[in-house]
């Protein structure tokens, strides 16, 4: 293909959510598709999505064409229920040392990437969504022309998709990016379960409580804990989950907590309150009231750090029949989102 600006045509990744039908993709409603409006990326967009193609210049020509043809390729992504967005990268400029003629050193300006213009479609949690991976294989087969002006001419270039792939949105920092892209693991661990933190309504939660297998032990079997351990059933993260569950039932019902679980790869999480920010004051209270605290040992008469323990009581509200030792210092945690 001659140079037309299209020169660097890469491709991305894109994500949508849509719905396949034996012969093409059908959404819910149609989506806005006005070839005069250019529909910029934002950061509220995918996490994940498929970067369709790119496009870049070095000619004032060149670059033309890449705009044009980005957004006529946006256009036409749009007119099939692909929601489609255009974004463009700042071109990079790097300073290089040269000699002149003279053996005198000169800083001349280089640019080491020019702009580029991505097209970036659909809204997709993760990138193992199905719908992602089935619209994916429709836009690998795609093969649309452009219009684009050589040479002071309007011609038609045809494009090809078949290097597209899933990517995240540019735009999204990466800490972001973990915490908005949906893990199906997680869901399978998370959703439907009693007390579960996804229906917490606030935006952060406090820790008091971490699971990676056996966390309690009857007060009167203390001395035996570092036996039980020994028998990995009583570590496995079915007890741990277990463990968090029972825990946040007797916070609710005993302590009057507004407590949650959460269920992760590796550990358990029992979680209380929801606040709107990190710095709420009853949030920084409640962490102060939890962390482990320095007390006198009986026996040695030392200084000692103890963590905070929590009870279930018998029926006489007084004896203690089982108990769990919260973490030493609870940990803020934004609630996921999904």
């Amino acid at each position: 293909m001659r140079n037309l600006g299209l020169s660097s045509c890469r491709f991305l990744s894109a994500a949508a959510a849509l719905v396949w039908l034996i012969s093409g993709i059908a959404w819910a409603g149609k989506i806005e598709s006005d070839p005069n409006k250019v529909y910029h990326l934002r950061k509220k967009h995918g996490p994940w999505m498929i970067k369709v193609a790119s496009f870049s210049g070095e000619s004032d020509e060149q670059r033309q064409n890449s705009i044009d043809a980005a957004n006529q390729l946006v256009s036409l992504l749009r007119a099939k229920n692909i929601p489609a967005y255009v974004y463009q990268q700042d071109e990079q400029i790097e300073d290089i040392e040269v000699l002149d003629k003279s053996q005198r050193r000169q800083t001349r300006h280089y640019t080491a990437q020019h702009g580029e213009i991505a097209v970036l479609a659909g809204n997709y949690p993760s990138i193992e969504d199905k719908t992602a991976q089935s619209t994916l294989k429709f836009i690998k087969k795609m093969s649309p022309k452009v219009e684009v002006t050589h040479h002071g001419k309007q011609e038609a270039v045809p494009l090809n998709f078949k290097k597209a792939f899933m990517a995240p949105n540019p735009l999204i920092p990466s800490d972001e990016l973990k915490q908005r892209t949906k893990d199906p693991l997680m869901v399978t661990l998370n959703s439907g379960r009693r007390n579960s933190l996804l229906e917490n309504k606030g935006k952060y939660t406090l820790v008091v409580c971490s699971f990676y297998g056996l966390s309690s032990v009857e007060p009167s079997k203390f001395e035996e804990f570092e036996k039980t351990l020994s028998d990995r059933r009583n570590i496995s993260l079915d007890t741990a989950g277990e463990s968090a569950d029972e825990l946040a039932t007797v916070l609710r019902n005993q302590y009057k907590l507004e407590a949650y679980v959460y269920h992760e790869r590796f550990r358990s999480v029992v979680t209380v309150g929801s606040f709107a920010t990190p710095n709420d004051p009853a949030l920084l209270k409640l962490a102060n009231e939890l962390r482990c605290k320095e007390r006198e040992d009986p026996r040695t008469k030392q200084k000692v750090l103890v963590g905070e323990a929590f009870y279930l009581l018998g029926k006489d509200g007084k004896t203690p029949l089982k108990s769990w030792t919260a973490d030493p210092v609870p940990e803020v945690m934004e609630v996921p989102r999904w």
